[in-house]
């Protein structure tokens, strides 16, 4: 591959970072989430006396939860412009050479789902996306 075809592909793989993010942050507020509700019903049905709660840690631990969240939507955001913006380029590209990177960089598929989805085989399709690659990196205009 040739180091257009790379740049390419780097900018092809944005929308798969943009996914694999949104997933990072959806797990963390998951784990912290988990973690504040086991705090709180360990601390609650413990039958002991409790007094108040200073610095109240409930209000931080929403206020956390909270900036989690909205990092998530954040990223959802950013995930559909990079998705819309690749997606658009793709559809520049057309053919079946689009097909084949809407198949890779928009539906995230694995080569060995793609072949049969395009019809193709191996060596061909592989063709395909070199070729599509480069029509990318026109329209890019990368050197």
């Amino acid at each position: 591959m040739t180091n257009r075809q790379l740049q390419a592909q780097e900018y092809l793989n944005q929308y798969a970072e943009a996914v694999r993010c949104i997933k990072r942050r959806t797990d963390e507020y998951e784990r912290e989430s988990l973690l504040i509700d086991a705090i709180r019903s360990t601390s609650d049905n413990d039958g002991m006396p409790h007094g108040t709660n200073i610095g109240r840690p409930t209000e931080a631990k929403a206020i956390r939860l909270a900036d989690k969240s909205l990092r998530i939507v954040e990223a959802r955001l950013e995930a559909v412009r990079v998705r819309q913006e690749i997606y658009d380029t793709i559809d520049r590209v057309g053919g079946v050479d689009a097909d084949v990177l809407y198949q890779r960089y928009i539906k995230l598929h694995g080569w060995e789902d793609i072949y049969p989805i395009v019809n193709y085989s191996k060596s061909q399709t592989r063709v395909y996306h070199l070729s599509g690659l480069n029509k990318v990196a026109d329209i890019l205009g990368i050197e």
